[in-house]
């Protein structure tokens, strides 16, 4: 938060920050090298969303991509395919990139849930959870999402797949499935 991005490079006993002030916050990080990795999260509004990248172990962020509602998760899949999600009040953000984030297209379903998280298991398969207990399930490598559960009181705020049949969703309580979200 308040653009501060902490990095380490001996297992975490150490931390330090980066030496450039990044306007907004960095909500989710992945690295596909020890040097190159992305982030997700908005810019100083908090409400806009932002894609940052580094190059150089997270000494320095470049911000990549905007004009979107606030950013909560990334996850990439391969070097070149990653996904991020989101959202703010009543509208829902999915973004898909095929070219190690050179550009970003989006994914979003009619959903006026936003996303927290995402976890996708294969380039094909893959789940998002949100607001309103909201969960979707993409087998088509996101091009197509499927509502597989929605309505709750409570938010889901991360999901967790360890093969393609067992995973859990975190929100108000833990939720797991053994059928693949069935």
């Amino acid at each position: 938060g308040d653009g501060i991005a902490l990095r380490t490079s001996n297992g975490g006993q150490n931390w330090s920050v980066n030496s450039e002030y990044i306007e907004g916050s960095l909500l989710s990080v992945c690295f596909i090298t020890p040097d190159t990795g992305w982030a997700a999260g908005s810019t100083s509004s908090f409400l806009s969303g932002a894609i940052y990248y580094t190059v150089d172990g997270g000494e320095n962020w470049i911000q990549q991509y905007s004009n979107t509602p606030r950013l909560l998760s990334i996850q990439f899949t391969s070097r070149d395919t990653a996904y991020i999600t989101g959202g703010a009040f009543f509208s829902q953000i999915i973004l898909k990139t095929t070219n190690g984030g050179t550009n970003w297209f989006s994914q979003s379903d009619s959903s006026e849930n936003y996303l927290n998280s995402i976890d996708m298991i294969s380039s094909l398969t893959g789940y998002a959870v949100g607001k309103n207990g909201l969960i979707l399930k993409t087998t088509s490598g996101g091009d197509n999402w499927i509502s597989q559960h929605s309505g709750s009181l409570y938010d889901y705020h991360s999901v967790y797949f360890v093969n393609q049949y067992t995973g859990w969703a975190l929100g108000y309580d833990i939720f797991k499935t053994t059928d693949g979200g069935g």
